[in-house]
């Protein structure tokens, strides 16, 4: 039905050459490296001191074990892990900063306006940042997780760690250029994992992501106000969205964010997660995005596009193909009505979703075909379903309305609502 084309540049990696031959060691600035020890003035230090150098390799060496709080990372820095980095469980070794203007809130308190705590790892308004080294980057989440206290209002974010303060990413690169993370393992984040905000060019490969199945909103890659980016050749098992592909929330993300666009994420195996999702955060819109030969095993959803009243803008030039699907609980789940009942609202509060090619799908053993749930003022349309196998799935249809398209060789049948 139709053809999306578009040009990506990515950084197809970068040597391991730092800034004026200049390696920074925490070790050299007084770092212990056992583990147990609090480490966090000697990183900053170490950090600190190649941003003075105008960038460098900064080594957390094996076979140490750093434990931090945040630092923040600048431009032309080698964040180079060969050992391991151990996030802090102590919040008194980070610090409370603004939300991204595009949430109005702390990622745990969405458009509030409240505070969060700045991730383990952090770089703003930076270029030219590499993360790497074959080691591990632990969140050490747990004592956030359990702060959280999910179904307990009354209780949220009360208590230590979080000390009523939305709970950090483990990485977030802020309005950065020229990012390549590769060849690292990433574990147990507090919140998000690898969080990209307002980022352009950049390329991620050799990328390892775990958390508990039930750990809550530990994303793997949450891929946000950005253009040109290249996922690949990566794992993840955690707890949310494999892959959330954003662009802000309601007003302020119409009103700050910026249209993610330009986006290839291929060749990635994917265990536990909430789906290959894009939304339900796209308020600046979302275009030119392609999914490609990507396994999911053991997830909520495989192919996942979502939105509801309220976040406008639009989803479109979306691409899944090649997805090989195993006990899912949903195959396909396309919804305008991620939180259900919401009043309708004005046009420019109404999210558009057009032009999907979902093709090249096979699913074993999914609870639920399809979920295909539009909105009576806002069909998702242009939609092209082809090549498309369902086999041993317990319930074909959970929800199938308000959606138009195409549908051929689909089997065991085409959904009745197109």
């Amino acid at each position: 039905m139709f053809l999306i084309v578009f040009p990506i540049l990515v950084l197809l990696g970068a040597s391991l050459q730092p800034a004026n031959g200049q390696v920074f060691n925490p070790i050299q600035y007084g770092a212990k490296g056992d583990g147990i020890s609090d480490d966090t003035a000697a990183v900053r230090a170490a950090l600190a001191a190649a941003a003075s150098n105008n960038g460098g390799e900064v080594l957390f060496d094996a076979p140490f074990a750093f434990l931090t709080g945040c630092f923040n990372v600048t431009s032309n820095v080698i964040l180079n892990v060969k050992g391991t980095i151990l996030a802090s469980q102590d919040s008194s070794n980070y610090v409370q900063i603004e939300p991204l203007p595009w949430y109005g809130g702390g990622q745990d308190a969405q458009l509030s306006g409240n505070l969060e705590w700045q991730p383990v790892v952090r770089s703003y308004k930076a270029s030219n940042i590499t993360i790497t080294g074959g080691g591990t980057i632990d969140g050490q989440g747990a004592p956030w997780w359990t702060c959280l206290h999910r179904g307990n209002d009354s209780e949220h974010l009360v208590g230590a760690p979080c000390n009523g303060i939305s709970r950090p990413n483990l990485i977030m690169l802020v309005y950065t250029t020229d990012v390549t993370i590769y060849d690292i393992t990433l574990k147990d984040s507090p919140s998000w994992t690898t969080h990209l905000a307002y980022c352009t060019n950049v390329h991620i490969s050799h990328v390892t992501v775990l958390a508990p199945w039930d750990s809550p909103n530990t994303d793997g890659f949450d891929i946000d106000c950005c253009v040109n980016v290249l996922l690949e050749n990566s794992f993840y098992s955690g707890g949310d969205d494999a892959i959330a592909v954003q662009s802000g929330m309601d007003y302020f993300g119409r009103t700050f964010g910026r249209t993610t666009e330009n986006v290839i994420i291929r060749n990635m195996t994917i265990e536990r997660s909430h789906g290959l999702s894009i939304g339900s955060e796209m308020s600046a819109g979302i275009r030119n995005v392609t999914f490609e030969n990507i396994s999911v095993n053991g997830s909520d959803a495989g192919v996942k596009i979502k939105s509801q009243r309220g976040r406008g803008a639009f989803v479109q030039n979306v691409t899944y193909t090649n997805i090989r699907l195993y006990n899912v609980k949903v195959a396909i789940y396309l919804t305008h009505n991620y939180h259900q009942n919401l009043p309708p609202r004005n046009a420019t509060a109404t999210p558009q979703f057009s032009d999907f090619n979902i093709n090249g799908i096979y699913s074993n053993g999914a609870e639920y075909g399809w979920f295909l749930d539009g909105l009576p003022e806002s069909y998702i349309g242009h939609v092209s379903f082809a090549d498309i196998t369902l086999e041993n799935t317990s319930q074909l249809f959970e929800y199938c309305r308000y959606i138009y398209g195409s549908c051929v060789d689909v089997k065991p049948s085409c959904p009745p609502c197109l």
